[in-house]
């Protein structure tokens, strides 16, 4: 008859002591470490084809501490041109595609704030190629991005453009604006309710901006207008685990303008002020002011530059 294994010799299969559960361990976050400072050193290329390690795991429960998470790579681009610049309006809408951009109910809403809203495909117009070079950079970077100066520009025409990261599931705000000023907002008569007009101090136009992922390579972005202002203060903010302690302005949201759009890699949502805007429209806060003297529009274009796959940790371990 065969003999069980010695307890000697089981100990040495099994690590059940400290030092072989410190030495598992050891192992296990060693793996997943370097797995992701490796991750952020390759290219782009390799990330948009599978370029993480997708190398078999030998243990079933290492593979707990290896969950994929989602990385979206926006570019966003702010220009400022004259309000009267050709470029802004028929030669750019009609290069893009405003129709089937947005929902009816919500483009209707849209079109009642002044907006306009139009998706670019991956091999961008002429127009929007033309709209966006020899700019100057304006105002200030975005938290955790990166600004590029495209050439020297006129200073009638300016353009700023960020990448920035974020998490599926994630928000952040893009500035529609580079510099403070008072606001003036009337929102029409609409459903039984009466107009109504709100005026902001030291103010600034922001697009809310989140995103999910409803199939593999496509993002659907939530795009909420809102005006940022008042002296900054501590206050009580929305979080992931209810109200949280932030440092920042007042925000004023408006949730039945938001609106949302569905783009793949390279696609391109993007923003403007319809000729018709009313002077104190949420738009016309948003996107135009008066600069030297002139009026001038702005227009914001995000493109959805890369879907990158990291490797994160399991929540609970």
């Amino acid at each position: 008859m065969r003999r069980p294994p010695s307890r000697r010799r089981f100990a040495r299969l099994v690590p059940g002591t400290a030092a072989g559960l410190m030495a598992v361990c050891g192992a296990v976050l060693g793996c997943g470490l370097t797995a992701g400072c490796a991750l952020f050193d390759q290219s782009v290329e390799a990330m948009t084809t599978g370029g993480y390690d997708e190398s078999p795991v030998d243990d079933p429960r290492m593979a707990a501490f290896r969950p994929v998470i989602d990385q979206i790579l926006l570019d966003v681009v702010l220009v400022e041109r004259p309000a009267d610049d050709p470029l802004l309006g028929r030669a750019l809408w009609d290069s893009v595609g405003e129709i089937g951009a947005v929902d009816a109910d919500r483009a209707g809403r849209l079109r009642s704030a002044g907006f306009r809203v139009g998706v670019a495909s991956a091999d961008p117009p002429e127009a929007v190629r033309a709209l966006i070079e020899r700019q100057e950079v304006i105002g200030t970077p975005l938290p955790n991005s990166r600004t590029t100066r495209l050439g020297a520009g006129d200073r009638d025409n300016e353009v700023q453009v960020n990448r920035i990261t974020l998490r599926v599931g994630g928000d952040t705000t893009l500035p529609t604006a580079p510099r403070q000023s008072d606001l003036l907002v009337v929102t029409p008569a609409a459903n039984g309710k009466p107009s109504r007009t709100e005026s902001f101090d030291t103010a600034t136009g922001q697009m809310r901006i989140g995103c999910r992922t409803p199939q593999k390579g496509w993002v659907t972005f939530d795009l909420t207008p809102e005006i940022h202002h008042g002296p900054q203060a501590m206050r009580a903010v929305p979080g992931p685990a209810g109200l949280e302690t932030a440092h920042g302005q007042r925000v004023r949201a408006w949730p039945d303008r938001s609106f949302e759009v569905t783009l793949t890699v390279g696609d391109s949502v993007i923003l403007g002020l319809r000729n018709d805007a009313a002077p104190d429209s949420l738009a016309a806060a948003l996107l135009a002011a008066e600069k030297n003297g002139h009026a001038t529009d702005r227009v914001l274009v995000v493109r959805l530059a890369d879907i990158r796959q990291i490797e994160g940790r399991s929540e609970g371990r």
